[in-house]
């Protein structure tokens, strides 16, 4: 039992997915449709027996309306929030959630992202209005071990369910890409952390 459920938002999806899902073959996996996506590949996906709900909306909801959504059927501790594009092994998501141990205060831990090479890629960026501290720390790009951050994309995360619910996730109102700005800048103000886990790479 790992005490993770992931919340995989579908928007004209490819074959991608299927890496991303064979990672995820141990969890149990809520799957929000937005629509516009190829059919035999929705056909597949429907298969996994790990996926224990599957929502079809009418139409495009918004990737944040969406998760918000699905995290009202979430009953683990921990919610993995992931696209179809992004692969995590197994080891990795047990890294992550098993830091939540270390650092309980947290809302969200997020992985080191890296390239198809294992080469790391990522770099701590910030929210718009903390843009002059990425000009101070030249260093942005180099960190040895794990690192509290302004900024994090919601490509993946991984969220303490009851932090969360009690602070909210996204802005309904946003319907893409700044949802992740307006959350971590909401956590930021709350002093809630977020923290990006070095060991734990996708």
């Amino acid at each position: 039992e790992t005490n993770i459920t992931a919340v995989i938002v579908l928007y004209n999806v490819t074959n991608t997915i299927f890496q991303c899902l064979k990672n995820l073959k141990d969890i149990d996996i809520i799957i929000a449709d937005n629509g516009d996506n190829d059919p035999n590949v929705v056909e597949i996906i429907k298969k996994q027996k790990n996926i224990i709900k599957y929502f079809k909306f009418n139409k495009n909801i918004g990737f944040g309306r969406a998760c918000n959504f699905c995290l009202n059927y979430v009953e683990t501790d921990y919610c993995l929030l992931i696209e179809p594009d992004v692969f995590m092994k197994k080891n990795d998501i047990l890294k992550l959630k098993d830091s939540f141990a270390k650092y309980p205060e947290a809302g969200i831990l997020v992985p080191t992202l890296i390239d198809q090479s294992n080469k790391i890629i990522d770099k701590l960026d910030n929210i718009p209005e903390l843009k002059q501290l990425e000009k101070k720390n030249k260093s942005e790009n180099f960190f040895s071990g794990d690192v509290c951050v302004n900024f994090c994309w919601a490509a993946v995360m991984l969220i303490n369910v009851s932090i969360i619910r009690k602070v909210g996730l996204f802005n309904k109102k946003i319907f893409i890409f700044w949802e992740d700005f307006y959350l971590c800048r909401k956590l930021k103000q709350l002093r809630v952390p977020i923290i990006k886990i070095f060991k734990a790479r996708a």
